[in-house]
């Protein structure tokens, strides 16, 4: 497995709908989100942190500035 592939998500998982995605993709700019706003998205939509990775990988948003090295 090669890096650019090793977080890659296979399979979606049931909590995530089209409408959760279409708000995260709408925040994040050129494809970037940040820590900040990552841990914002999932307080208003009452998604656990450890969700959230998995969620911008599937949605291949990268994170940056982050803060506690949550992601």
């Amino acid at each position: 497995m090669s890096k650019a592939n090793m977080f890659m998500v296979k399979e979606r998982e049931e909590w995530v709908t089209p409408k959760l995605e279409e708000g995260l993709k709408q925040i994040a700019k050129g494809e970037e989100l940040t820590c900040y706003q990552a841990m914002e998205f999932a307080r208003s939509q009452k998604i656990p942190l450890k969700k959230m990775k998995y969620l911008t990988d599937l949605c291949n948003i990268k994170l940056k500035s982050c803060q506690l090295g949550c992601f």
